[in-house]
């Protein structure tokens, strides 16, 4: 994502993702939750608990697999995401806390706290949903409130 970020940072991709790459993005996510279920059950992976083992580690095509629908996912999901609250939330608030958080673009900070977050879920006992839910919630919260401390409360706000 950061070499994405710096490949594309003189395009106004921050202001405007192009429609073009947002659409192609959405296709590639899409696509791969549809597919990615249809690989997996004919591979015969019927049961991920039992079945996922050679996904989770190693050198083996599985992990490959994997390392590729991930990426697809968190490349084309963010740029998708991102175009596509570039065209719907276009209001801003003038005061408070919020513009801040804007411009220090909570999204750079995604990946320490969301590494962070599933390792401190890892050892919950709670089913993945719950967990994926848990961290998906606290990462929206770590990552606006950092982007405010980090804007709002040190020098760094006067560069950004």
């Amino acid at each position: 994502m950061f070499c994405l970020g710096a490949i594309v940072s003189g395009q106004g991709w921050a202001t405007r993702v192009p429609a073009e790459v947002a659409r192609r993005c959405g296709i590639a996510m899409a696509a791969t939750i549809v597919v990615v279920p249809l690989i997996g059950f004919g591979i015969g992976v019927t049961n991920l608990s039992r079945d996922g083992a050679p996904f989770l580690g190693g050198w083996d095509w599985q992990d490959l697999l994997l390392d590729v629908v991930e990426a697809t996912l968190v490349v084309a999901g963010s740029i998708w995401l991102l175009a596509m609250a570039q065209r719907r939330l276009t209001s801003r608030p003038r005061s408070g806390i919020v513009p801040p958080m804007l411009r220090m673009r909570p999204t750079c900070l995604q990946v320490p706290v969301l590494i962070g977050l599933e390792i401190a879920v890892r050892p919950l006992l709670l089913s993945a949903a719950a967990k994926m839910a848990t961290v998906a919630v606290l990462a929206v919260v770590a990552c606006f409130a950092l982007g405010w401390l980090i804007v709002d409360r040190t020098r760094l706000g006067r560069i950004l």
